[in-house]
């Protein structure tokens, strides 16, 4: 690392480099898309499906981060692909388990539901939210979400690498 800046501003400015081409992609993309679908949908309804997809993405980012910190490359990859599994499988491995009633089923549910954070929340990825949209509370519950994780995500990834010997 360059002396003149921290290893915090180092994560950081890593993190928002990556967070402002996140935004771009998912502008241009979405912008295409909804071309695409020929302006079928309420725009507003259509903004607030692309706010949870960057929100999941702003959270999945933070993670890929806070495992680079510790882990090699690839496993830190595998780390936030398992993640965006279990946390958009969350609700189903609660289904799973009360269905099952296994003690030891529940306790992992139970506990992989509180570990990880929700994206099935955030996934608003189908016709019925662009036709009717997505009620303000629910956008409100995602935004926090999504930067508490992302902020706790951050502050430990920062905290780890302070104390890490650079070789």
């Amino acid at each position: 690392l360059a002396r003149p800046i921290s290893r915090a501003q180092f994560l950081i400015g890593k993190f928002l480099g990556v967070f402002q081409l996140l935004f771009l992609f998912i502008f241009l993309l979405g912008a295409a898309l909804y071309a695409l679908l020929q302006f079928q949908f309420p725009f507003d309804h259509y903004l607030s499906v692309l706010f949870g997809i960057f929100m999941e993405m702003t959270v999945l980012l933070s993670l890929a981060v806070f495992a680079s910190t510790f882990l090699r490359s690839t496993l830190a990859l595998f780390v936030t692909v398992g993640s965006f599994f279990i946390g958009n499988w969350s609700q189903d491995l609660g289904f799973f388990g009360e269905k099952i009633k296994s003690p030891m089923y529940l306790i992992l549910s139970k506990s992989l539901k509180v570990g990880f954070p929700n994206l099935f929340e955030m996934n608003w990825r189908s016709v019925y939210f662009l036709e009717k949209g997505v009620p303000l509370n629910q956008l409100g519950w995602v935004l926090l979400h999504g930067v508490g994780w992302a902020l706790f995500f951050l502050t430990v990834s920062i905290f780890i690498f302070r104390r890490k010997d650079l070789v």
